[in-house]
């Protein structure tokens, strides 16, 4: 009886830890590509932000823009320090 009850506690640790990769690898290609998605917009923002100081009608920024662009590179931080953390 003994026996029969170790393996059935080995086999539900197996589909269990199965499943705990599977659910890994799931977050870590999600969280990839939202690293990738927010990395792409900061850097288009960058761009909008940077563009009109070169051009001779600069119009300056306001706060709230480049609040908005610390957000974005606070999420590809952040994201990425998650998904270094999945992986570990």
């Amino acid at each position: 009886m003994k026996k029969d009850r170790k393996k059935q506690v080995e086999l539900i640790v197996k589909i269990f830890s199965v499943f705990e990769n599977l659910v890994a690898i799931i977050l870590s290609l999600l969280l990839g590509l939202i690293i990738i998605l927010s990395l792409v917009a900061l850097i288009r923002q960058s761009i909008a932000l940077i563009e009109p100081t070169f051009l001779p009608n600069h119009i300056r920024a306001d706060f709230e823009q480049y609040q908005e662009l610390f957000g974005k590179v606070m999420v590809v931080i952040i994201s990425s320090e998650f998904l270094r953390t999945i992986l570990k």
